[in-house]
């Protein structure tokens, strides 16, 4: 069975606390209550997309989910600002003799917290955001790549932006959501076994790159316009 692999910057998530909601566009984004299943740092296209109901204040819900591409300009620019971000916390903590963001004074807290939300929202601007009418229902509560279908790349993988859309059946709960910066490898299809490969359970792998070292620091929401 084939892995997708997290390209997380680690050191930064153990570095970050949970900061305020940053606000960037219209659309709120839940880093923390929408999730896919990971297992020792990997994850599949079959692996569960995860909804705290409980957090999110409501009883039960549908899914929804895309994939927009991320041209490799875009892609790369994304990765600059996250290198940005990344240079920024270790400066921030080497500059004022800090190992922990939390062992900071509150107003280093406040100006550490309005510098990640500035970088939050220039990511957010760079990448893609959905579009209304590609939504797939997920009734696997999964997100499916058929990587059969992505395109070659110079990158050597495809980028995308994976939308997920949780949509509440609570009477008056609007919907929520989450956007996942991802690299799918293009999968050649063996004639003996196309069936098999052309499939898109646990078997097919892919990369993710979560869009939060940079959007979801253990972000609470945001907000992302609408294509």
């Amino acid at each position: 069975m084939k892995k997708f692999k997290f390209v997380n910057i680690l050191l930064i998530l153990m570095m970050i606390f949970t900061i305020p909601v940053a606000h960037a566009h219209e659309v709120e984004v839940d880093k923390d209550n929408i999730t896919i299943q990971s297992v020792e740092g990997t994850i599949y296209s079959g692996s569960e997309i995860v909804v705290n109901k409980e957090k999110l204040g409501i009883s039960d819900y549908e899914v929804y989910y895309q994939y927009v591409v991320i041209e490799n300009q875009v892609y790369k620019l994304y990765m600059e600002k996250l290198e940005e971000q990344n240079e920024y916390i270790k400066n921030f903590l080497k500059d004022n003799n800090l190992e922990d963001i939390n062992d900071a004074s509150n107003e280093l807290k406040e100006d550490y917290i309005a510098a990640m939300e500035g970088f939050i929202e220039e990511a957010e601007t760079i990448l893609p955001a959905y579009v209304e009418d590609n939504w797939v229902k997920s009734t696997d509560g999964t997100t499916k790549l058929d990587l059969t279908e992505v395109p070659e790349n110079s990158l050597g993988f495809q980028p995308y932006s994976l939308w997920i859309k949780v949509v509440p059946t609570d009477e008056g709960k609007e919907p929520v959501y989450n956007d996942i910066v991802v690299e799918a490898e293009r999968q050649v299809v063996d004639s003996e076994l196309k069936e098999e490969n052309a499939s898109t359970g646990d078997g097919v792998m892919w990369i993710a790159l979560s869009a939060v070292v940079l959007a979801g620091i253990m972000v609470v929401s945001y907000k992302k316009s609408n294509a």
